[in-house]
C-alpha cells in the first residue's frame, strides 16, 4: 500500500465499523460543537519494525470517539456500551488478515466538555 494513501486506507477499514449515526473526521482538529458521536483520527507515531529488516513500519493512530452531549453520566454510559462493540469489531478486522489492531483505550475529555475515549490503533505497513 503506498504511504500517501495510508490515512485513506485506515479510514476505509474503520468507517464501516461505526454506527451509521456516527461521523468520521479523518484528521484531528478542534470542533466548535459536537452534535453527533464523532470519531477523529490522528497519526501519532511511525516506527521501523526491527523484526522486519527488509522494511516495514508500525503506524500508531489515536482514534478519538466523542460523545455529543455535555451530560457526563449519559456520555459515559453511552460510550461504555458502544466502546466494547467497536473494539470487538476492530479485532474482527485483525481476524480477517488485515494488519490493523488496537492496543488500548483511555477515557478522556474532549474540548473540556465532552466525554470521549482515545483508542490506540496500530497498523503495519510494508515499505514501498
Amino acid at each position: 500500500m503506498p504511504r500517501q494513501t495510508v490515512r485513506g486506507w485506515v479510514e476505509s477499514k474503520l468507517k464501516p465499523l461505526l454506527p451509521r449515526t456516527w461521523k468520521l473526521v479523518p484528521y484531528q482538529r478542534n470542533l466548535d460543537e459536537v452534535d453527533q458521536t464523532t470519531v477523529m483520527l490522528r497519526l501519532q507515531r511511525v516506527t521501523k519494525l526491527p523484526e522486519a529488516p527488509g522494511g516495514a513500519y508500525l503506524a500508531e493512530w489515536t482514534m478519538t470517539v466523542i460523545h455529543p452531549g455535555q451530560d457526563v453520566i449519559r456520555g459515559q454510559k453511552m460510550l461504555d456500551q458502544q466502546l466494547f462493540e467497536l473494539l470487538d469489531a476492530i479485532l474482527g478486522l485483525r481476524a480477517t488478515g488485515l494488519n490493523i489492531d488496537w492496543s488500548d483505550a483511555q477515557s478522556v475529555v474532549f474540548g473540556e466538555r465532552n466525554e470521549a475515549f482515545d483508542i490506540t490503533i496500530r497498523t503495519i505497513l510494508e515499505k514501498q
